[in-house]
């Protein structure tokens, strides 16, 4: 079992004192990962979930059952759990109230529709403190010249395929958050999120040891 212990080098103001976390996709492989963390930790958090999501999780426990086992254990004083539609912007605010700190997964193939969406959400919200984003690997382009004869002058040019163009503009949505702080991250693949696409009858057990 391995044992975390969270000791910031210098104070940080989105980090001190701790403050309620709000956390999306928490029925993902990743966001219930969170939780859990969260959990072991008794930092207070919400876990938001999609109750009609149709993705396929390599873990067992990671669904609505699995995180109302998390709450008996942790205790209702530390996790609460709240259900979420990013087609009603309602639900997305309600979930955000006395929320400090954001911990972001949109769902893939929505990915800029529903960063601007959260951005809408939280224009009037006076405690989000910080957000943590979770992007995608190809959503930060590459430096290429303006043109040959200046090769010294350099712009971001977007990346090819629409998934990394849709990341790269759900970033820009949360950089033009103002007054709040916030982390990107880029991730390599998490591969157990493209299971389902590659139809395979047992995934547990065909790649338990990859």
């Amino acid at each position: 079992m391995v044992k975390f212990t969270w000791v910031p080098e210098t104070p940080q103001p989105h980090l001190s004192p701790p403050g309620k976390i709000l956390v999306f996709g928490a029925t993902g492989n990743l966001g219930f990962t969170v939780c859990e963390c969260l959990a072991a930790f008794k930092i207070p958090f919400v876990a938001a979930y999609k109750a009609e999501g149709t993705h396929v999780n390599l873990r067992k426990n990671n669904n609505i059952d699995g995180l109302r086992k998390l709450q008996n254990s942790a205790g209702s004083h530390v996790m609460n759990i709240i259900e979420v539609d990013w087609a009603r912007p309602d639900t997305i605010r309600n979930a955000l109230q006395g929320i400090e700190r954001v911990f972001l997964k949109v769902p893939i193939g929505h990915i800029d529709d529903c960063a601007m969406s959260f951005v809408n959400c939280i224009k009037d919200n006076t405690t989000i403190r910080y957000i943590c984003y979770m992007s995608f690997l190809d959503a930060r382009g590459k430096l290429v010249p303006v043109n040959p004869n200046q090769p010294e002058i350099l712009i971001e040019e977007m990346p090819k395929h629409k998934l990394g163009v849709d990341a790269y503009w759900g970033e820009q949505r949360i950089k033009s958050i103002t007054d709040v702080s916030y982390t990107i991250l880029r991730p390599s693949f998490l591969f157990s999120n493209f299971l389902f696409d590659f139809h395979l009858s047992n995934p547990r057990e065909k790649y338990a040891d990859h």
